[in-house]
């Protein structure tokens, strides 16, 4: 678990601010992280077809201290890594999507979102200084261990929000 830590942490470091045109609203990210993770994100050949540059508007981000592929459509950053891009003890494959979001952000009511969205229950929140993180550990329809990840902290006049989903069948 300590290297899935720190592997967000690298990641999030990767993740600056000026890549994003502008704040978007919680919901909308919470359907493209469904559409385009979520649904996809555990069979790479589907992911790659789902994220069709030319109908998504993702274009490609070259960042070489990045395990795998990232793109950005001006709004959203998009990573994923594979099973064979996932450094030794890293969960694999994971799908993340971090944005700026609405300075009207709520954590607590946004994890009632995503449990809507994705149909799922509970999670763990922790944080404090108005920096969250959720966790949720639970199985999809065939049974595959999953963890999904949703952390946020203030950013300029709006909250950076971050969604990592992972396979964590060994």
């Amino acid at each position: 678990m300590k290297a899935v830590a720190a592997l967000i942490v690298a990641i999030v470091a990767l993740s600056p601010a000026a890549a994003r045109a502008e704040t978007i609203d919680f919901g909308w990210l919470a359907e493209k992280f469904q559409l385009h993770c979520a649904a996809v994100f555990l069979d790479e050949e589907s992911f790659h077809i789902d994220l069709a540059p030319e109908e998504t508007g993702f274009e490609t981000i070259e960042e070489p201290r990045h395990p795998g592929e990232l793109w950005s459509n001006g709004d959203i950053q998009l990573s994923y890594i594979s099973a064979g891009q996932a450094p030794a003890g890293v969960p694999a494959p994971q799908c993340r999507m971090t944005a700026d979001v609405a300075g009207s952000f709520d954590h607590l009511a946004s994890v009632g979102a995503l449990n809507r969205q994705l149909s799922i229950s509970g999670g763990s929140t922790s944080g404090k200084a108005m920096r969250n993180r959720t966790i949720w550990s639970y199985a999809n329809e065939a049974g595959t261990p999953l963890k999904l990840f949703f952390d946020s902290r203030p950013q300029g006049a709006g909250f950076w929000v971050s969604l990592t989903i992972m396979n964590v069948k060994d």
